[in-house]
């Protein structure tokens, strides 16, 4: 393989944003490594305001909010992000992993912070009966009918967003639909404690659940991404890795609703965006197997998992790799560590494409400005291709 020549900074880039993206996720190598970490909260950070007026406020506070972390970064970003929070908050009737129809959600009034859900198991196996009857509605907390109309009201406004980026300033859109396979978002449901046990003792009960759910969370997800128009489909991949569960489980209980989703964005001819936090190389494997059908539609975000392993696992099967400068790097690392790593991860990772320079999962809500900014002036700098 090819490595990446190192030169000096460049500033007449030769591609827009969005064509080296689909560069790159097409597994050819685009004039440079694409600088696309993951970003939400730390917009709000950047821009100064609080996580409840990124998420209560106008939907144009947060947009603008992405616009000027974008100003402040030298518009050299290569991906930007929808401001999700007030959509995960108040727009998943059909639970898929967080939702503020079933969780308490905590919006903290101060700089550097992130909104969190207060995350109560609210259904117990014996419960499932009755949902079968009735719909995950009997489980819903109160919610603001205000605050679910100002959320529809919203689609509107993240479409008009969408199109500022993608049209307007060719940057691609992380994503603007969102799907969890059943079993982890039964994990959400059940609680942590709760959901292990039942794996241990209840496993033809889950299966019947996620049987039950599968359908409802995919009609969810289809209306978002008509909406949306955003051709990556993301696929949030948390708590069913090798962190929490076997290679056994998974391929019973994960991996074949994993195979109806990817099937029908295909069809849709969509790109498959896996968001992949914890730890996953175990998995790499199967991974492969889903991407050998449809090389070159496929994203795996990686957050823990060994990102170099996946360049020979995944990048030979024929996907693409995003990631992976993690949490710690992001808020206390030093200069130099900053830029060994994001050096390691161009050296290894980006000959031959498919290499996308991301966060592990994102950018962390207080990061340091100038360590973002170390980020993206070495990979700018050194992940020039050679021509």
């Amino acid at each position: 393989m090819r490595r990446v020549k190192k030169l000096k900074p460049q500033n007449d880039d030769v591609m827009t944003s969005k064509e080296r993206f689909n560069t790159a996720v097409q597994l050819k190598e685009p004039d440079r490594v694409p600088i696309t970490p993951l970003m939400d909260y730390y917009h709000a950070f950047c821009a100064g305001i609080t996580p409840v007026e990124y998420v209560l406020g106008d939907f144009e506070v947060a947009a603008r909010a992405v616009r000027v972390t974008h100003e402040r970064h030298g518009n050299n970003l290569d991906m930007a992000h929808i401001p999700i929070g007030r959509i995960y908050a108040f727009f998943e009737p059909i639970p898929a992993a967080h939702s503020g129809f079933y969780q308490r959600l905590k919006i903290p009034n101060e700089l550097g912070q992130s909104l969190q859900f207060i995350e109560d198991p609210i259904l117990d196996i014996n419960d499932f009966p009755l949902l079968y009857k009735e719909g995950f509605s009997r489980l819903w907390r109160p919610v603001n009918p205000k605050q679910i109309r100002k959320t529809l009201h919203d689609l509107i406004k993240i479409k008009k967003f969408i199109d500022y980026w993608e049209k307007k300033r060719q940057v691609p859109i992380y994503t603007g639909g969102a799907i969890v396979t059943p079993l982890e978002t039964l994990s959400y449901l059940c609680g942590i404690k709760r959901w292990s046990r039942y794996l241990r003792k209840n496993r033809e009960e889950l299966k019947q659940m996620c049987d039950f759910m599968i359908k409802g969370m995919m009609g969810m997800d289809y209306f978002l991404k008509k909406i949306t128009g955003i051709d990556r489909a993301y696929v949030c991949l948390e708590r069913v890795s090798n962190t929490f569960i076997s290679e056994k489980i998974f391929e019973e209980l994960v991996y074949p609703y994993l195979e109806i989703i990817v099937k029908e964005n295909n069809k849709m001819g969509l790109t498959n965006l896996f968001h992949m936090d914890t730890e996953w190389t175990p998995f790499f494997h199967l991974f492969a197997r889903l991407i050998e059908e449809n090389k070159g539609k496929y994203i795996l975000h990686l957050e823990n998992s060994d990102i170099f392993q996946a360049k020979k696992v995944i990048g030979d099967a024929g996907g693409a790799i995003m990631g992976n400068v993690n949490s710690t790097l992001q808020t206390i690392g030093s200069r130099h560590e900053i830029e060994k790593y994001v050096q390691k991860l161009i050296d290894i990772c980006a000959p031959g494409g498919g290499f996308l320079l991301g966060s592990g999962c994102e950018i962390s809500s207080n990061a340091p400005f100038e360590n973002i900014q170390i980020m993206i002036n070495h990979a700018k700098k050194h992940g020039v291709y050679r021509k």
